[in-house]
Formats: C-alpha cells, sequence, structure tokens
C-alpha cells in the first residue's frame, strides 16, 4: 500500500499556512526584552530566554529553511515571548494572512472532487 498525503491535507499544508521570513523573526528576538542571548551559526539561530529555568528549558533552536520559518514553531516562539501581536500583523501585511481568514478556502477544497 502506498502511503500518500490526502490532497486536504496536502493543500492546507502547502497554502493554509505561510512561513515567516527569518530577517523578520530574527529581529523580532532582538528587541524582546525576554531573550538573554542570541548565537547564530550558518542557518541555525538558537536564543534563550531570561530567567532561573533549566537552560534546556529556555534555551530554543531555530533552523531557517530557504530563509523562512515555519509558522508552527514561530507562533509558539511569539506566544513565548509575549510578542504574538507583532507576528500576526506582520503575517497579514507581509503574507495576506489573517488567522481564520482561509477557512472559505478551505471549505471550497473540502467540497471539491478530486481524483
Amino acid at each position: 500500500m502506498e502511503n500518500k498525503i490526502p490532497y486536504f491535507t496536502h493543500y492546507v499544508m502547502q497554502k493554509a499556512s505561510p512561513s515567516v521570513d527569518i530577517d523578520f523573526f530574527i529581529s523580532l528576538l532582538k528587541d524582546n526584552p525576554k531573550v538573554q542571548v542570541m548565537l547564530n551559526v550558518n542557518d541555525t539561530h538558537s536564543y534563550i530566554i531570561k530567567g532561573n529555568a533549566a537552560l534546556g528549558k529556555r534555551m530554543m533552536l531555530i533552523r531557517a529553511t530557504k530563509g523562512n520559518v515555519d509558522l508552527e514553531f514561530a507562533t509558539g516562539a511569539a506566544i513565548r515571548l509575549k510578542c504574538l501581536p507583532e507576528l500576526l500583523q506582520w503575517l497579514e501585511q507581509n503574507r495576506g494572512w489573517k488567522d481564520g481568514a482561509y477557512s472559505d478556502t478551505l471549505l471550497k477544497v473540502m467540497n471539491k472532487k478530486h481524483p
């Protein structure tokens, strides 16, 4: 049996979730007062959040793929750093994406028959 990704799942992965530009994301981190240390090595970026918790719990690694960061990772990091409004504003202005705005498009895809 062939392991195929269903069309709907593929569409969601390709269209509904935009990526976040790594340059914007890094600038968002640099301006954040909760970030204590940042280190860049090639296309891998790491940062440590201020606090007394174990280093492993405060450290986050970012690996940029084609100059972009995955939306789910960027959203999780923005929530931890309390800068989600800035991320959502950037997504709306630069990617034309607004949270929940893609639901009409997905409904059309779900109702359309595919081979």
